[in-house]
């Protein structure tokens, strides 16, 4: 097709600005710092420079003219050893996808660079004695010793690629038929500059595949979390294949941060990322001691540590407990953020991806240490709670919450005055769920708003088609968790439920905790602000439970204390038990409020509280919980 030394230049110019224009995008983006990218980034720009230096030495053969042979030499070699880079490089490529780059030391290091570094050699010197390489990427024409290693070492690295491919298929088959592509199609355009010698299209043939792995490249943004910059929960997922994979015995450290809600609220959105960013750069840090750090949750970090020594591990895990015992420092602002640092192996502790998976995304633990690293040997806890994590989203996804009423009695009239409404979770796999388990559980993991507005609604649709104001019931106490107390926007929601069911917001009255009110007063003082000019009323639930003074009765618009039934038992057999009562009986009677005391059990307590001027009364003494139809059948039947 080509007459011999008139060599065809268009492929080799396609494939240049192919290459480059590949190469720059990919600098472009924002997960450069991956090894992976790296990686493919150099393959590129091998490939770019090979695609010139072929376009510079078959433009001086096509001129016909003559012209310095220095420079026909320099481009010739340039040519060869960036070519035979490009196969290595991708070789490394697959090596990382596939986890086997971990276990790339000593002398397994050396055998797998040993054809790389022979063929460099070899190019070196023939290049230094001239005349030994032919201006063809093979040698053409002509057949030699040096150009038959070349072949076998090139297609080495080629078949070492395939090879490895097939046996993680499993582990790596998303990019499967991606890198698979690559590594056919080099030995297609290999076959090609045989056949074609002339028509110079091997390195087109090769560019074109190397946009399959760059199409992968580019689907994978979610392998980066965006606001820190580290790997994300996805690419752990992926990692974690990859260690069960390879079976190299490896280390994970795991960190949880303590209450990331509640330093969302005090601290606002803007500040918290700022702090997360100093964080995630501080955890990028350890990159350079072959590790690999994601990002899993909200407060939740992981640590991968590839074919590392137990003794190494601890060192790390105690580098970082320390750090996180300091502050972070963002703008005008110190911040002291506690977290836990969990440990555990592969695979001699964390037994199965699955549980790998729970130990690294599971929540702080307030029952775990602080001062020590933690070292996870069982992991059933945390099984358990990543089951009800996704209990809670299949909840959520089919509406599948159940609201139950617990009568609140007017120890005055002597009739059921109000109910709270409780939420219930009863699971197809797990069954019922106590409240006290989910919902911790749904406040860390930031389903909880979407519950309590859940939770609202059913109790407006109660109130709408029931009227348990018939019976003599006056409202319903709704609980509000500390993460909607810091949302301004939810008054406006709640009002537009209340609304659409047609509800008088005094027929509702919020139950805000006594730990809540205390993050932060500003938000707190407006988002109750904006509910009392909506109608709705307020009751402090668990007073007494909490580590602040009692200046907030006198700040905020409560109409009902809740004391915790916590004190009320504490009473049974116990005189200073009974002062300490008695004084918050006082208080609260002093500052024109009404007392609700939870859990009453027996008549006498029922007596005595009556007799103590209580003014309404929660507990099994009167009913447990229930359903919809039940509350209302136990209303029109009440008699005390």
């Amino acid at each position: 097709m080509y007459p011999i030394g008139r060599y065809n230049l268009n492929f080799d110019l396609c494939a240049a600005v192919l290459n480059g224009v590949l190469l720059l995008s990919l600098l472009l983006r924002k997960n450069t710092r991956s090894k992976k990218v790296r990686i493919f980034a150099a393959a590129l720009l091998m490939m770019l420079v090979t695609s010139l230096c072929e376009f510079g030495t078959g433009a001086l053969q096509n001129l016909g003219v003559q012209y310095p042979d220095t420079a026909l030499e320099i481009l010739t070699a340039g040519a060869h050893l960036s070519f035979i880079l490009v196969e290595f490089f991708i070789a490394l490529y697959l090596m990382i996808l596939t986890g086997r780059i971990h276990g790339l030391k000593g002398r397994y290091l050396f055998l797998f660079c040993l054809p790389e570094i022979i063929l460099i050699l070899f190019i070196a010197g023939t290049a230094l004695q001239k005349g030994f390489l032919s201006y063809d990427i093979l040698g053409i024409p002509g057949w030699t010793l040096l150009k038959i290693l070349y072949l076998v070492m090139m297609g080495f690295y080629a078949v070492y690629c395939l090879v490895l491919l097939f046996r993680y298929r499993r582990v790596v088959r998303q990019e499967f038929i991606y890198v698979i592509s690559f590594s056919s199609g080099f030995l297609v355009s290999l076959a090609l500059e045989i056949v074609l010698p002339y028509m110079r299209a091997a390195l087109f043939v090769q560019s074109m595949f190397m946009i399959c792995c760059f199409l992968f490249l580019g689907s994978g943004e979610e392998m980066q979390e965006p606001e820190t910059g580290l790997y994300s929960r996805y690419a752990l997922r992926r990692e974690i294949e990859l260690l069960y994979g390879t079976g190299y015995s490896s280390y994970v450290l795991a960190v949880k941060l303590q209450g990331m809600e509640h330093y969302s609220a005090i601290l606002g959105s803007d500040i918290l990322s700022r702090v997360m960013l100093q964080i995630g750069n501080w955890l990028r840090s350890l990159y350079q001691m072959n590790v690999s750090v994601f990002r899993v949750g909200t407060g939740e970090f992981a640590i991968v540590m590839y074919n590392a020594s137990e003794k190494s591990a601890r060192e790390l895990a105690e580098r970082i407990r320390r750090r996180f015992g300091g502050l972070w420092n963002c703008s005008d602002t110190e911040v002291a953020i506690p977290a836990q640092v969990w440990l555990t192996s592969v695979p001699d502790r964390a037994k199965t991806p699955e549980q790998l998976f729970v130990f690294a995304t599971a929540t702080y633990n307030s029952n775990l240490p602080l001062e020590e690293v933690y070292v996870a040997d069982e992991m059933k806890n945390e099984t358990r709670k990543l089951a009800v994590e996704r209990a809670i989203r299949r909840a959520l996804d089919n509406q599948a919450f159940d609201v139950y009423y617990q009568p609140i009695y007017d120890t005055k009239s002597g009739r059921i005055h109000s109910a709270e409404a409780l939420v219930r979770l009863t699971d197809s796999e797990l069954g019922a769920i106590p409240p006290d388990e989910f919902i911790p559980i749904a406040e860390k993991t930031g389903t909880v708003s979407h519950i309590g507005e859940i939770v609202f609604e059913k109790v407006c649709r109660f109130l709408a088609e029931q009227r348990p104001e018939r019976y003599g019931l006056q409202f319903v106490e709704v609980n509000l968790s500390t993460v909607q107390c810091m949302d301004l926007g939810i008054v406006e929601r709640m009002k537009a439920i209340a609304d659409m069911y047609n509800i008088s917001p005094q027929r509702i009255n919020l139950e805000i905790t006594e730990t809540a009110v205390v993050y932060s007063e500003i938000t707190m003082k407006r988002v109750m602000r904006l509910f009392q000019e909506a109608g709705f009323g307020f009751s402090l639930d668990d007073f007494g439970t909490g580590n602040s003074n009692y200046s907030y009765l006198l700040k905020y618009p409560f109409r009902l204390i809740k004391i915790d039934k916590s004190f009320l038992w504490a009473c049974e057999n116990n005189q200073n038990n009974q002062v300490i009562f008695d004084n918050m009986l006082h208080l609260i009677r002093d500052l024109h409020l009404q007392a609700v005391v939870e859990g009453v059990e027996t008549k006498r307590q029922r007596e005595d509280l009556i007799s103590r001027g209580v003014d309404y009364l929660q507990g099994y003494y009167y009913s447990k919980p229930l359903p919809e139809d039940g509350f209302m059948f136990y209303l029109r039947h009440f008699d005390f």
